[in-house]
């Protein structure tokens, strides 16, 4: 069930639909939390240049109008190595701030940028996540999505990354498109 059908979630958050301008404070405010400060930096420079529009939702919390949760994506092109030639969803970020986890908050903004691309008719949603990230490779799996290859050297640009430089890139096909 998407957030803007479950009231339960609806009830206690509110759903946004993004902006840059959201995006670089839901970096600040929520994504702080996971990685280290140039690499948002980073993703916010490459957002600043990349023509393609940020799509996506952000919740906040409505007793203190703070961002809890939010996915970040765009439409484009494939970048699995199958033949797959039309655009895809690719989700960029999902984040749901440690105090506010085990709700069902990220899968049902999983479940918004679903509906949202097929909405546009897009069939497919792409990301990539750490191999070293086992929590989230579970979350993906659990909600449908499937490894389509491994990248040895994805996060090559991310300075002072912590992480394995090992990426999953992990596809999930959207039904009723």
């Amino acid at each position: 069930m998407s957030l803007s059908n479950n009231t339960n979630i609806l009830g206690k958050y509110k759903i946004v639909e993004v902006t840059f301008n959201l995006c670089v404070i839901f970096l600040e405010e929520v994504l702080l939390e996971y990685f280290p400060r140039n690499y948002l930096n980073q993703y916010i420079s490459i957002c600043q240049r990349n023509p393609s529009p940020l799509l996506g939702y952000i919740l906040v919390d409505i007793e203190t109008n703070k961002m809890v949760a939010g996915v970040l994506a765009r439409r484009q092109k494939s970048k699995g190595i199958t033949n797959y030639e039309n655009d895809v969803i690719y989700i960029e970020m999902l984040a749901t701030k440690s105090q506010f986890t085990r709700q069902g908050l990220a899968k049902g903004l999983l479940e918004e940028i679903g509906d949202l691309g097929s909405d546009m008719g897009v069939k497919r949603i792409e990301l990539h996540v750490s191999i070293s990230n086992a929590a989230a490779i579970n979350f993906y799996y659990k909600n449908g999505f499937k490894m389509e290859t491994k990248e040895k050297d994805f996060y090559r640009n991310v300075k002072d990354y912590q992480g394995s430089k090992i990426a999953l890139l992990l596809v999930k096909n959207l039904t009723g498109t």
